[in-house]
Protein backbone atom coordinates (compact mmCIF):
# COMPACT_ATOMS: atom_id res chain seq x y z
CA UNK A 1 0.00 0.00 0.00
CA UNK A 2 1.38 3.43 -0.93
CA UNK A 3 1.57 6.07 1.69
CA UNK A 4 0.23 9.50 1.07
CA UNK A 5 3.14 11.78 0.07
CA UNK A 6 1.58 14.69 1.77
CA UNK A 7 1.55 12.85 5.05
CA UNK A 8 5.32 12.18 4.78
CA UNK A 9 6.43 15.71 3.72
CA UNK A 10 4.42 17.69 6.21
CA UNK A 11 4.91 17.77 9.98
CA UNK A 12 1.86 17.19 12.01
CA UNK A 13 0.17 20.49 13.00
CA UNK A 14 -0.02 20.86 16.75
CA UNK A 15 -3.40 21.55 18.13
CA UNK A 16 -3.93 24.97 19.72
CA UNK A 17 -5.90 24.99 22.89
CA UNK A 18 -7.00 28.01 25.01
CA UNK A 19 -4.58 26.93 27.73
CA UNK A 20 -1.49 26.95 25.46
CA UNK A 21 -2.44 30.32 23.95
CA UNK A 22 -2.72 31.88 27.43
CA UNK A 23 0.69 30.50 28.44
CA UNK A 24 2.31 31.93 25.32
CA UNK A 25 0.89 35.39 25.96
CA UNK A 26 2.10 35.26 29.56
CA UNK A 27 5.67 34.37 28.47
CA UNK A 28 5.70 37.26 26.04
CA UNK A 29 4.53 39.74 28.67
CA UNK A 30 7.48 39.08 31.02
CA UNK A 31 10.14 40.73 28.78
CA UNK A 32 7.78 43.67 28.20
CA UNK A 33 7.51 44.28 31.96
CA UNK A 34 11.29 44.08 32.36
CA UNK A 35 11.77 46.65 29.61
CA UNK A 36 9.26 49.00 31.21
CA UNK A 37 11.08 48.76 34.55
CA UNK A 38 14.42 49.40 32.85
CA UNK A 39 13.04 52.46 31.04
CA UNK A 40 11.65 53.83 34.32
CA UNK A 41 15.00 53.30 36.07
CA UNK A 42 16.89 55.08 33.27
CA UNK A 43 14.42 57.99 33.35
CA UNK A 44 14.81 58.43 37.11
CA UNK A 45 18.62 58.19 36.87
CA UNK A 46 18.77 60.83 34.13
CA UNK A 47 16.43 63.08 36.15
CA UNK A 48 18.59 62.81 39.29
CA UNK A 49 21.80 63.49 37.35
CA UNK A 50 20.19 66.47 35.65
CA UNK A 51 19.01 68.02 38.90
CA UNK A 52 22.40 67.40 40.52
CA UNK A 53 24.18 69.02 37.59
CA UNK A 54 21.99 72.11 37.76
CA UNK A 55 22.54 72.41 41.52
CA UNK A 56 26.33 72.16 41.10
CA UNK A 57 26.33 74.65 38.23
CA UNK A 58 24.38 77.36 40.03
CA UNK A 59 25.89 76.86 43.48
CA UNK A 60 29.53 76.09 42.73
CA UNK A 61 30.69 76.21 39.14
CA UNK A 62 28.91 79.39 38.17
CA UNK A 63 30.15 81.23 41.25
CA UNK A 64 33.75 80.17 40.74
CA UNK A 65 33.55 80.94 37.06
CA UNK A 66 32.30 84.45 37.83
CA UNK A 67 34.95 85.07 40.44
CA UNK A 68 37.80 83.94 38.23
CA UNK A 69 36.84 85.23 34.84
CA UNK A 70 34.48 88.17 35.31
CA UNK A 71 36.52 91.31 34.57
CA UNK A 72 34.59 93.23 37.24
CA UNK A 73 35.60 90.83 40.04
CA UNK A 74 38.17 92.41 42.34
CA UNK A 75 41.34 90.70 43.55
CA UNK A 76 39.78 90.37 47.02
CA UNK A 77 36.68 88.69 45.56
CA UNK A 78 38.82 86.22 43.65
CA UNK A 79 40.93 85.42 46.71
CA UNK A 80 37.79 84.72 48.74
CA UNK A 81 36.83 82.05 46.22
CA UNK A 82 40.36 80.69 46.05
CA UNK A 83 42.18 81.38 49.32
CA UNK A 84 44.53 78.53 48.50
CA UNK A 85 46.22 80.78 45.92
CA UNK A 86 48.22 82.61 48.60
CA UNK A 87 49.63 79.36 49.96
CA UNK A 88 50.30 77.90 46.51
CA UNK A 89 52.23 81.01 45.50
CA UNK A 90 54.06 81.15 48.86
CA UNK A 91 52.54 84.51 49.78
CA UNK A 92 51.31 83.50 53.24
CA UNK A 93 54.89 83.37 54.49
CA UNK A 94 57.23 85.95 53.00
CA UNK A 95 60.76 85.97 54.39
CA UNK A 96 59.54 84.38 57.61
CA UNK A 97 56.65 86.80 58.10
CA UNK A 98 52.91 86.49 57.51
CA UNK A 99 51.46 88.43 54.57
CA UNK A 100 50.07 91.24 56.71
CA UNK A 101 53.12 91.44 58.97
CA UNK A 102 55.44 91.59 55.94
CA UNK A 103 53.45 94.42 54.35
CA UNK A 104 53.20 96.27 57.67
CA UNK A 105 56.93 96.11 58.42
CA UNK A 106 57.87 97.13 54.88
CA UNK A 107 55.46 100.05 55.07
CA UNK A 108 57.05 101.16 58.35
CA UNK A 109 60.47 100.90 56.75
CA UNK A 110 59.49 103.22 53.90
CA UNK A 111 57.76 105.54 56.33
CA UNK A 112 60.92 106.17 58.36
CA UNK A 113 63.83 105.20 56.11
CA UNK A 114 63.00 106.45 52.61
CA UNK A 115 61.88 109.74 51.13
CA UNK A 116 58.57 110.34 49.44
CA UNK A 117 55.23 108.62 49.82
CA UNK A 118 55.66 105.34 51.79
CA UNK A 119 52.76 103.63 50.02
CA UNK A 120 54.06 104.55 46.58
CA UNK A 121 57.58 103.42 47.48
CA UNK A 122 56.32 100.08 48.81
CA UNK A 123 54.15 99.57 45.74
CA UNK A 124 57.17 100.06 43.50
CA UNK A 125 59.19 97.68 45.67
CA UNK A 126 56.52 94.97 45.38
CA UNK A 127 56.45 95.39 41.60
CA UNK A 128 60.23 94.86 41.53
CA UNK A 129 60.37 91.97 43.97
CA UNK A 130 57.41 89.90 42.67
CA UNK A 131 56.08 88.97 39.26
CA UNK A 132 53.09 90.76 37.75
CA UNK A 133 50.25 88.71 39.21
CA UNK A 134 51.78 88.27 42.68
CA UNK A 135 52.63 91.96 42.87
CA UNK A 136 49.07 92.90 41.94
CA UNK A 137 47.67 90.65 44.66
CA UNK A 138 50.03 92.02 47.35
CA UNK A 139 49.38 95.63 46.33
CA UNK A 140 45.63 95.08 46.54
CA UNK A 141 45.98 93.48 49.99
CA UNK A 142 48.18 96.41 51.05
CA UNK A 143 45.60 98.99 49.95
CA UNK A 144 42.82 97.19 51.77
CA UNK A 145 44.99 96.74 54.86
CA UNK A 146 45.55 100.50 54.98
CA UNK A 147 41.81 100.99 54.62
CA UNK A 148 41.33 98.68 57.60
CA UNK A 149 43.89 100.54 59.70
CA UNK A 150 42.10 103.85 59.05
CA UNK A 151 38.78 102.34 60.10
CA UNK A 152 40.41 100.71 63.12
CA UNK A 153 41.72 104.09 64.30
CA UNK A 154 38.20 105.53 64.14
CA UNK A 155 36.89 102.63 66.23
CA UNK A 156 39.68 103.08 68.79
CA UNK A 157 38.82 106.79 69.10
CA UNK A 158 35.21 105.98 70.01
CA UNK A 159 35.11 106.53 73.77
CA UNK A 160 31.61 105.03 74.05
CA UNK A 161 32.92 101.55 73.27
CA UNK A 162 34.56 99.16 75.72
CA UNK A 163 37.82 97.50 74.73
CA UNK A 164 35.98 94.23 74.20
CA UNK A 165 33.42 95.82 71.86
CA UNK A 166 36.23 97.55 70.00
CA UNK A 167 37.91 94.18 69.39
CA UNK A 168 34.62 92.78 68.02
CA UNK A 169 34.20 95.78 65.73
CA UNK A 170 37.79 95.37 64.51
CA UNK A 171 36.92 91.90 63.24
CA UNK A 172 33.62 93.06 61.75
CA UNK A 173 35.54 95.73 59.85
CA UNK A 174 38.12 93.22 58.58
CA UNK A 175 35.39 90.88 57.35
CA UNK A 176 33.60 93.74 55.57
CA UNK A 177 36.83 94.72 53.79
CA UNK A 178 38.49 91.37 53.10
CA UNK A 179 35.56 88.98 53.14
CA UNK A 180 35.07 86.22 55.70
CA UNK A 181 37.18 83.56 53.97
CA UNK A 182 40.19 85.77 53.28
CA UNK A 183 39.99 87.48 56.69
CA UNK A 184 40.44 84.15 58.47
CA UNK A 185 43.49 83.41 56.30
CA UNK A 186 45.18 86.82 56.62
CA UNK A 187 44.28 87.35 60.29
CA UNK A 188 44.27 83.90 61.94
CA UNK A 189 43.46 83.95 65.66
CA UNK A 190 46.51 83.21 67.78
CA UNK A 191 46.55 81.86 71.32
CA UNK A 192 47.29 85.27 72.76
CA UNK A 193 44.41 86.76 70.77
CA UNK A 194 41.89 84.38 72.35
CA UNK A 195 43.29 84.95 75.84
CA UNK A 196 43.20 88.70 75.34
CA UNK A 197 39.63 88.44 74.02
CA UNK A 198 38.50 86.69 77.19
CA UNK A 199 40.16 89.18 79.54
CA UNK A 200 38.72 92.13 77.63
CA UNK A 201 35.30 90.55 77.93
CA UNK A 202 35.77 89.84 81.66
CA UNK A 203 36.75 93.45 82.30
CA UNK A 204 33.57 94.67 80.61
CA UNK A 205 31.43 92.11 82.43
CA UNK A 206 32.81 92.93 85.89
CA UNK A 207 32.27 96.62 85.30
CA UNK A 208 28.61 96.01 84.46
CA UNK A 209 28.02 93.50 87.30
CA UNK A 210 29.80 95.14 90.21
CA UNK A 211 26.99 94.33 92.66
CA UNK A 212 26.83 90.61 91.84
CA UNK A 213 28.26 88.15 94.35
CA UNK A 214 31.70 86.59 93.63
CA UNK A 215 30.30 83.10 93.06
CA UNK A 216 27.90 84.17 90.27
CA UNK A 217 30.63 86.32 88.69
CA UNK A 218 33.10 83.44 88.75
CA UNK A 219 30.57 80.95 87.35
CA UNK A 220 29.59 83.27 84.50
CA UNK A 221 33.19 84.04 83.54
CA UNK A 222 34.11 80.35 83.59
CA UNK A 223 31.32 79.65 81.08
CA UNK A 224 32.46 82.61 78.96
CA UNK A 225 36.06 81.39 79.04
CA UNK A 226 35.07 77.91 77.87
CA UNK A 227 33.00 79.41 75.06
CA UNK A 228 35.78 81.74 73.87
CA UNK A 229 38.60 79.20 74.17
CA UNK A 230 36.56 76.37 72.68
CA UNK A 231 38.54 73.21 71.96
CA UNK A 232 41.75 74.96 73.08
CA UNK A 233 40.45 75.49 76.62
CA UNK A 234 42.78 73.04 78.39
CA UNK A 235 45.77 74.42 76.52
CA UNK A 236 44.94 78.11 76.90
CA UNK A 237 44.30 78.09 80.65
CA UNK A 238 47.98 77.14 81.02
CA UNK A 239 48.89 79.98 78.66
CA UNK A 240 47.23 82.71 80.77
CA UNK A 241 49.69 85.11 82.43
CA UNK A 242 49.61 85.26 86.25
CA UNK A 243 49.18 89.09 86.34
CA UNK A 244 46.02 88.76 84.20
CA UNK A 245 44.64 86.04 86.50
CA UNK A 246 45.37 88.20 89.53
CA UNK A 247 43.67 91.24 88.02
CA UNK A 248 40.63 89.10 87.14
CA UNK A 249 40.27 87.69 90.65
CA UNK A 250 40.67 91.14 92.21
CA UNK A 251 37.88 92.34 89.92
CA UNK A 252 35.65 89.47 91.00
CA UNK A 253 36.20 90.31 94.71
CA UNK A 254 36.39 94.09 94.29
CA UNK A 255 33.16 94.89 96.14
CA UNK A 256 34.04 92.70 99.12
CA UNK A 257 37.59 94.02 99.29
CA UNK A 258 36.46 97.65 99.26
CA UNK A 259 35.65 97.49 102.97
CA UNK A 260 39.06 96.13 103.96
CA UNK A 261 41.79 98.19 105.55
CA UNK A 262 44.99 98.76 103.60
CA UNK A 263 46.79 96.07 105.60
CA UNK A 264 43.96 93.58 105.14
CA UNK A 265 43.83 94.35 101.45
CA UNK A 266 47.55 93.64 100.99
CA UNK A 267 47.20 90.36 102.85
CA UNK A 268 44.20 89.42 100.70
CA UNK A 269 46.04 90.19 97.49
CA UNK A 270 49.02 88.10 98.60
CA UNK A 271 46.69 85.23 99.50
CA UNK A 272 45.06 85.38 96.05
CA UNK A 273 48.44 85.50 94.34
CA UNK A 274 49.57 82.40 96.23
CA UNK A 275 46.44 80.47 95.28
CA UNK A 276 47.00 81.38 91.61
CA UNK A 277 50.57 80.08 91.79
CA UNK A 278 49.31 76.81 93.23
CA UNK A 279 46.65 76.54 90.53
CA UNK A 280 43.78 76.86 92.97
CA UNK A 281 42.33 79.87 91.12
Amino acid sequence: MKKNKNSLSQDPVPSVTPESDSLQNQNMSIPNKNRQGLYLFIFILVLVIGIGSLYYYFNFYKKNDYAVYDPSASVIEKLNYNTGYLEEEKLLNIKGLSTIEYLRTRLLYHQYETKGDPTKNLTEELEREFNGEKAKVLIDILNNYQKYERGKSEINDDTTLSEFKKSLKHRELRVSIFGEELESVLFPEKKEDLVNKFYLYSKQYLKNHYEDDPISKRDHLLKAKKEIYGELYEDLILFEPIPSKLELELGIQEREMSILTEKERKMKIESIREKIRKGEL
